[in-house]
């Protein structure tokens, strides 16, 4: 019983086709989990700029205030002096509630790339499933067809 090359071409074509779906899933795959660690590493870098930040305003208020006390002092004439007590308590409370805002801003931001991070890496493992149904749904097809054209032939 000869095997019609007709058959064997088939066979070869669905298979190199499957091959070719896991291939691309595999590619598409590989894409997002490069995507998903750049996300990561943009969450951290985020995270330590945000640090950064915190640190550069700490430093710029504290020498800000003591130019202000300083200047205030002198302008006064007084050692103690209650308004400019209260406008630095002021001052001190506008800051406050500047930094809580910058480091909620940031840590927003963190939280989104670390999500983004997530995401991507599940869309891998999707596209890594995905093609591996496509292929299989190939080669089912193909094994169908080639039963159907086996039938037909009557060999």
């Amino acid at each position: 019983m000869a095997i019609p090359w007709l058959a064997i071409a088939a066979a070869a074509s669905t298979g190199l086709t499957a091959f070719g779906q896991i291939q691309s899933g595999r590619f598409k795959a590989g894409e997002q989990i490069n995507q998903a660690a750049f996300a990561a590493n943009n969450a951290e870098l985020i995270k330590v700029q945000a640090l950064e930040d915190g640190t550069a305003r700490d430093i710029q208020f504290k020498n800000d205030m003591s130019k202000n006390t300083n200047f205030l002092m002198a302008q006064s004439g007084r050692s103690y002096d209650p308004s400019i007590d209260a406008f630095l308590k002021s001052e001190k409370d506008i800051y406050a509630t500047n930094k809580r805002r910058a480091s909620v801003q940031s840590y927003l931001e963190h939280l989104s790339q670390k999500a983004e991070s997530a995401s991507l890496r599940a869309q891998a493992k999707n596209t890594i499933r995905s093609a591996t149904v496509d292929a299989v749904g190939t080669l089912l097809k193909g094994g169908i067809s080639a039963y159907k054209t086996k039938s037909k032939g009557g060999n």
